[in-house]
């Protein structure tokens, strides 16, 4: 600041100041699911619709294959299966997961590759041979 300056009315830092105990909890909530790939007792139910979340937590715990977990007190089923390139160079990977939620309904969570339509996977498609 310059000498013989007056401060002027900063809007925007007020601002910014005002949401502080917002911007304050969002950065807990940050910390907790950062902490609760390796302490799952931190998860929450409403948490298991995070997919990537879920998923880290898995590999973090059980490693990348398929498995079960008991999460916010919930059997939580995790279901991988890969599908190869057309070219069979490479693989891509559908992971699944299932529970019951503590209202007693069915739910799942999924990523699907885009492998998983090539013709290499497809019966209907002769499995992508030459006929």
């Amino acid at each position: 600041m310059k000498r013989g300056c007056t401060p002027t009315d900063a809007p925007e830092a007020e601002a910014y100041l005002a949401e502080g105990d917002k911007l304050r909890e969002q950065l807990a909530e940050r910390r907790r699911r950062e902490q609760a790939v390796k302490n799952p007792s931190l998860i929450l139910e409403r948490d298991l619709m995070d997919h990537p979340l879920i998923d880290s937590v898995f590999i973090a715990n059980i490693g990348t294959g398929s498995g079960s977990m008991v999460i916010a007190g919930i059997t939580v089923h995790k279901q991988v299966i890969g599908y190869k390139s057309n070219s069979g160079k490479s693989t891509g990977w559908r992971v699944r997961f299932d529970w019951t939620g503590s209202d007693g309904q069915p739910r799942h969570s999924e990523t699907v590759p885009p492998e998983a339509d090539n013709r290499r996977n497809d019966p209907d498609r002769n499995w992508g041979l030459h006929e």
